[in-house]
C-alpha cells in the first residue's frame, strides 16, 4: 500500500498489512482510532511520513518501522521476528512493549518508552532512548545514548549490559549474572549493579548518588590491579558523589588502586583484605560475622569505618587517616590499635566490647568530636601532644578518662587515661591543677587536681555557649517566674560560690566573678597586646561547702587560693585580646562537682 495521503484506522474491528505500507503527505501519516477491536497488525515495514497516532494495540511482525514526525503508540507486541524503530522522527510509547524478539532502536529520532519493555536484545544507535518503565530482556542491552525518566531496573538474565552514555533522573538497578559495561554516566540517582563483573571506562561515573556494586551469585571477589570483578581502572572512574558500596558474601581482596570517591568493601560471610588503596573520602569495611579486616602496604584515606571480628594492629604506615568515625570489633577480648604520624580526630563511637581495648597513638594532637565519650572498652590508653587543636575550641578531653600531664609515649599511660606530653605547668611548682569548661558541660581542660572541684569559666571567656551576665530580680519578680526560669536563675545565683581572677604580669588580678549585681563585660582597652607570658588563673573558693561535695578533702581548703601558670593562652575567645579579658570581662563562674579527675604526672 503506497499513497501520500494519510491514513485513519477506524472501526471495532483489526487491521492486518502483509506488504509494505507507505502513507502520509509530510505533515500527517496514520491515525488509529481509539476504538475497541481496532488493533493493527503490520507483517512488513512500515513508512510514515509524517506524524502519527497510534491508540490501541499495535502489532510489529519482524518488520521494521520508518517515521519522519512525530509517532504516538500506545501498546507494541513483537512477533514474528526482529523489530526496528527508525528515522528522524521521535517515538512514544505510552504502553507496554512485549514480545521475545530483537529489538533495535535507530536513527535521529528519541524514543520514549513511559511503561516497561520485555524483549529479546535491546540495542540503540542514534538519537537517544528515555527509560521510564522497567526492561527486561533474554539478551543482551546494548545503548549508546540512554536516560531515564524515573527510577527503574533493567534485567538482561545472563547478556551484558552496555551504557555508552547515561543520563540518570531517577535510581537504576542493572542485573545480570555476566558483564554490565558503563562509560559516561551524569545526572541524579542511585546506582545499583548486580553482576559477574563491571567495568567502568576512564570517561567516568559522575552521579549524582552512590554507586553500589553487587557480585551476582556472590563468593571471592578481588578489585584493583588484576581484579576479577572491578579493576583499578574502574574504580578510579567511579565519581559518585554518594561514595562507592563492593558488596558480595566471600572474602574481598582489595588490591592497589586509587579509588575516585569514598569506598565501602562489603562482605557478608567472610573477610576483607586490604593493600596498597588510596581513597580520597572515607573508606568503610565490613566483614561477616567473626572474619577480620587485614592491612598491609600502605593505604590511605581521609576517614576510617569499621565493622568486623577482629583487625590486625594499624599504623599511618599501614593506613593513613585523619579521623576515625564508627569502629566496631564483634570478637571478645579484641584490641582496637591505631599509631598515626599526624593529628586523629575521633567522630564516631569506638565498640571493642566490655573485654576489649582500645589504644590511640597520634604523633600529634588527639581530638574528641563525639559528643560525650566515643568509647566502649574495657581499657582506653591515648596520648597526645596536646590536649587543644589549633582550632580552638576542639580538644582531646573525653569524659571519664584521666589526664596525665607530661607523658611522651604511649607505654607510660595507664588505664583509661589520656597522656600529654606538653607539661601544663611549667615553671610553677604548684601541685594543683584546674579544669576550666563551659555552661554546655564540654570539658575545656587546662588541668584539675582530684581533690579541688572543676571550674566552670563562662562562655565569653572560652568561646562556648556558656552563661550570660549577672542579672538581679526582685522577690516579685521571682514569684512570676515559671518553674524552669526559676531553676535557671537560682543556678546563676549559685554561681558566686566562686570567684575566678585572671592575674597579668605584674601581678595585679581582676576578678572576673560576679559576686555584686549590676556588673557587665566592658572592653577598656580592646587593641592592647596579648602579654608576653600568659596570665595566671587563680581561684578563690570562699567559705561555703560546695553543693554536692562528697568530703572535705572533696570541698578543697576554703581559704586557699590556687595559682596555676598555663603555658598556653588557648581559653581565650576568637578575637578577644588578652589584655582586655584580664582588665574589663566581669561574668559568672560556676563551681561545679563530679567531672573526671585529672591529674599531674609526677
Amino acid at each position: 500500500m503506497t499513497g501520500a495521503q494519510a491514513l485513519t484506522l477506524a472501526g471495532n474491528n483489526s487491521k492486518t498489512f502483509n506488504s509494505t505500507v507507505t502513507v502520509g503527505n509530510g505533515t500527517s501519516a496514520m491515525v488509529q482510532a481509539d476504538l475497541a477491536g481496532n488493533n493493527a497488525i503490520f507483517a512488513e515495514n512500515l513508512v510514515l511520513n509524517g506524524a502519527s497516532s497510534f491508540a490501541r494495540q499495535v502489532t510489529l511482525d519482524g518488520m521494521t518501522v520508518t517515521a519522519s514526525g512525530a509517532t504516538s503508540l500506545n501498546t507494541v507486541v513483537l512477533s514474528g521476528g526482529a523489530v526496528t524503530l527508525q528515522g528522524a522522527g521521535g517515538y512514544t510509547t505510552i504502553g507496554a512493549v512485549s514480545g521475545a524478539q530483537n529489538f533495535t532502536l535507530s536513527g535521529s529520532g528519541t524514543k520514549t518508552f513511559v511503561s516497561t519493555i520485555n524483549s529479546a536484545n535491546l540495542t540503540q544507535t542514534g538519537g537517544q532512548v528515555r527509560l521510564g518503565g522497567d526492561v527486561t530482556t533474554t539478551g543482551l542491552v546494548d545503548l549508546e545514548n540512554a536516560a531515564t525518566t524515573a527510577s527503574l531496573t533493567v534485567a538482561s538474565g545472563g547478556s551484558t549490559q552496555t551504557y555508552d552514555a547515561l543520563t540518570l533522573r531517577g535510581n537504576l538497578s542493572a542485573n545480570t549474572t555476566s558483564t554490565v559495561n558503563y562509560a559516561v554516566v551524569n545526572g541524579s540517582g542511585n546506582m545499583t549493579t548486580t553482576a559477574q563483573s563491571i567495568s567502568v571506562t576512564p570517561t567516568t561515573v559522575r552521579n549524582q548518588g552512590t554507586f553500589t556494586a553487587i557480585r551476582s551469585g556472590g563468593g571471592d571477589i578481588v578489585v584493583g590491579t588484576g581484579g576479577n570483578f572491578m579493576d583499578a581502572v574502574s574504580l578510579g572512574a567511579v565519581r559518585s558523589t554518594g561514595g562507592m558500596v563492593v558488596q558480595t558474601t566471600g572474602q574481598i581482596d582489595a588490591v592497589s588502586f586509587t579509588a575516585g570517591t569514598s569506598i565501602t568493601l562489603d562482605t557478608s560471610a567472610g573477610a576483607v583484605n586490604v593493600a596498597n588503596v588510596v581513597v580520597p573520602g572515607r573508606l568503610k569495611v565490613v566483614t561477616g560475622g567473626i572474619n577480620a579486616a587485614n592491612f598491609s602496604g600502605s593505604s590511605s584515606a581521609s576517614g576510617f569505618d569499621l565493622d568486623a571480628g577482629t583487625v590486625n594492629a594499624l599504623s599511618s604506615s599501614i593506613l593513613d587517616i585523619p579521623s576515625l568515625g564508627n569502629i566496631t570489633l564483634r570478637n571478645p577480648g579484641q584490641t582496637f590499635s591505631y599509631s598515626t604520624g599526624g593529628n586523629l580526630t575521633v567522630t564516631g563511637q569506638v565498640n571493642v566490647g566490655g573485654t576489649g581495648n582500645v589504644i590511640l597513638n597520634p604523633a600529634g594532637i588527639f581530638v574528641n568530636s563525639y559528643a560525650g565519650n566515643p568509647f566502649s572498652a574495657n581499657s582506653t590508653k591515648i596520648i597526645t601532644k596536646d590536649l587543644f587543636s589549633n582550632d580552638w575550641p576542639s580538644n582531646g578531653a573525653v569524659p571519664g578518662l584521666q589526664v596525665v600531664y607530661g607523658v611522651n609515649e604511649i607505654g607510660q599511660v595507664g588505664v583509661n587515661q589520656i597522656g600529654v606530653s606538653t607539661t601544663l605547668l611549667a615553671g610553677n611548682g604548684a601541685p594543683y591543677i584546674l579544669e576550666f569548661t563551659t555552661g554546655t558541660g564540654q570539658p575545656y581542660i587546662f588541668a584539675q587536681q582530684a581533690a579541688i572541684p572543676p571550674v566552670m569559666l563562662p562562655a565569653a571567656l572560652t568561646g562556648g555557649n556558656g552563661f550570660a551576665k549577672g542579672v538581679s530580680y526582685s522577690a516579685d519578680e521571682i514569684e512570676m517566674m515559671t518553674p524552669a526560669e526559676r531553676s535557671a536563675y537560682e543556678n546563676q545565683q549559685r554561681q558566686v560560690s566562686s570567684r575566678v581572677i585572671l592575674q597579668g604580669e605584674g601581678g595585679e588580678g581582676e576578678e572576673i566573678g560576679a559576686p555584686a549585681e549590676g556588673r557587665t563585660p566592658q572592653a577598656s582597652s580592646p587593641q592592647r597586646p596579648m602579654p608576653a607570658v600568659p596570665p595566671t588563673a587563680q581561684v578563690l573558693l570562699e567559705g561555703k561547702p560546695l553543693a554536692g561535695a562528697k568530703s572535705d578533702q572533696e570541698r578543697g581548703d576554703s581559704k586557699r587560693m590556687l595559682k596555676i601558670r598555663p603555658t598556653r593562652s588557648v581559653a581565650l575567645r576568637s578575637g578577644l585580646d588578652g589584655s582586655e579579658v584580664i582588665e574589663s570581662e566581669r561574668m559568672a563562674a560556676e563551681v561545679s562537682v563530679g567531672s573526671a579527675p585529672v591529674v599531674q604526672n609526677r
